[in-house]
């Protein structure tokens, strides 16, 4: 008998609450298996790093679209759960989610198999492979063109890794993120992300130079062939809604704000001329251009309030922190922010409070959802000792506790006009977004 959605999502969050990866593909390999190998009946561009997979799989997506293409994807992490399988029809501007019914029926399908699979000697598979074998089949019950799958963590021994013959792989930005699992240095992450490379794929990725040498080692090695992203030419803001850059001498506007996201969309752009020269022929200039300009990812830079201003960024590590205050800089040159930060505990969240420093006026902690989440009381010990040193900026600070009392606080931003950022962890922002959506606040 089929579970209905709850049943489905208690079901995840039992297995989610009860067990870890063992950082195998055995588990996910077999389960996959049970389902007749969706992966092999798909085109797969498999996408890793530590910041941007969501970014730039969306602008890749989006371009897809706009050229006439069926697009799959699947998204970790995400605000909502059904985000995570979504897509994209042709000629269409917006992805659709996967819809409770499908993932409830699927969810009943691979619930079985994984149970037979424990008879088997098998562990149990994790929710993560579970989640993974779902997309692909939901991908290959769409009749996708082409299925985009982010890596969770890392590459290598990413559940996703059990993919064996990805069209492409496209690499974004790597920095120092999860460094008990991945290693203490970016060389050590990047050769986890490289792992995804395998014998023959397309490989687009922007290294900077001091990992380029370990790619280009990689992509030698595995037979693959190695695509570089070119230099981004001049870029104007214009305003939030409109930042011009040039890429391969020919100019793309961007309608959100962030300076990282040009990165994400070169990448992007890249990406896609390279499936054009492989046979995505109905890939061209004007469907480049409306994919990037037409895209829109949550949660990135994203304006949900223009009076006063609030500001939802998933920066949630140094890099992206130090890629969040580049385009503050950029975009409101010389404001001072309301920070409203909530963060896991494994995060070096230290780096972030000393980078996001400069560009407050006052912060207010809360505990991320989730058993990962660090105490709102300590977040806001460790920024009251950072604001004491020598030449660092003294600020108001408030401990508001958990999403539940952020209502009250965002309310207050209301009233009283506050310019306001929202970040540290994605897991905050669904709150955030149910509150503006409730208010009549939030801007389309």
């Amino acid at each position: 008998m089929d579970m209905n959605y709850e049943e489905a999502r208690n079901y995840i969050a039992h297995i989610q609450g009860n067990l870890g990866s063992d950082y195998s593909l055995k588990e996910v390999t077999r389960l996959a298996e049970y389902m007749d190998r969706p992966d092999k009946k798909l085109q797969i561009v498999h996408i890793a790093g530590t910041n941007g997979k969501g970014s730039a799989g969306n602008y890749l997506a989006g371009i897809l679209a706009a050229s006439g293409y069926r697009v799959g994807r699947y998204v970790s992490p995400t605000t909502h759960y059904l985000e995570r399988v979504q897509k994209w029809e042709p000629y269409t501007e917006q992805a659709v989610t996967i819809s409770a019914q499908e993932a409830a029926k699927l969810l009943t399908k691979l619930r079985v198999f994984c149970e037979q699979m424990v008879k088997e000697g098998y562990h149990h598979p994790t929710a993560f492979e579970i989640e993974t074998i779902l997309a692909m089949q939901q991908g290959v019950d769409w009749n996708v063109d082409v299925m985009l799958v982010e890596c969770g963590l890392g590459g290598r021994m990413d559940a996703t890794n059990f993919i064996t013959d990805p069209l492409l792989c496209m690499i974004t930005s790597i920095s120092r993120d999860h460094m008990a699992v991945l290693g203490e240095t970016v060389t050590e992450i990047a050769e986890e992300k490289y792992g995804i490379i395998k014998k023959g794929a397309q490989v687009v990725s922007a290294p900077p130079k001091e990992l380029q040498p370990l790619l280009e080692r990689v992509c030698r090695e595995t037979g693959a062939h190695l695509h570089l992203v070119q230099s981004v030419g001049q870029v104007q803001i214009h305003s939030c809604e409109e930042t011009q850059f040039y890429y391969r001498d020919r100019s793309y506007v961007l309608s959100t704000p962030g300076l990282y996201q040009i990165d994400n969309a070169a990448l992007a752009l890249e990406t896609a001329q390279c499936m054009q020269s492989i046979g995505f022929a109905k890939i061209n200039e004007e469907s480049m251009k409306r994919g990037i300009y037409s895209s829109r990812w949550p949660g990135r830079m994203e304006v949900i309030c223009k009076k006063p201003i609030i500001l939802l960024d998933g920066a949630h590590n140094e890099d992206a922190a130090k890629r969040l205050v580049q385009s503050l800089e950029a975009y409101y040159p010389g404001q001072k922010w309301q920070f409203i930060m909530g963060v896991f505990a494994d995060k070096e969240y230290q780096k972030m409070i000393h980078i996001l420093l400069p560009y407050a006026k006052r912060f207010l902690t809360v505990t991320a959802p989730g058993p990962r989440g660090l105490d709102s009381g300590k977040l806001a010990k460790s920024i009251w000792q950072t604001a004491q040193k020598p030449g660092e900026n003294r600020l108001s600070l408030e401990d508001i506790q958990d999403v539940r009392t952020m209502s009250d606080a965002l309310y207050q931003t209301l009233q009283i006009g506050e310019n306001t950022i929202i970040c540290g962890s994605l897991s905050i922002q669904g709150a955030v977004q149910r509150f503006m959506s409730e208010a009549g606040e939030m801007e389309e």
